[in-house]
């Protein structure tokens, strides 16, 4: 059994939310972002404090091109 837990929520200019999923399955760490049921970015990671990382380098990214955290 996996663990998986939300990172951070973050909405676009039009205002569709999208979220960072980190999870662990056999040992194996996985970061995906996801806008409803689209994929925007899915990546292995060699272990959770690197997927976290990588998390808040695409946090960083989103915010700097205008995405903002959701109003409630």
């Amino acid at each position: 059994m996996g663990l998986s837990a939300t990172v951070w929520r973050l909405t676009d200019a039009r205002g569709r939310l999208a979220q960072c999923i980190i999870s662990e399955r056999d040992g194996r760490w996985h970061l995906m972002v996801r806008q409803g049921t689209k994929i925007l970015i899915a990546e292995r990671c060699p272990s959770d404090d690197a997927a976290l990382m990588r998390a808040n380098e695409i946090l960083d990214t989103l915010k700097e091109r205008g995405w903002i955290e959701p109003l409630h």
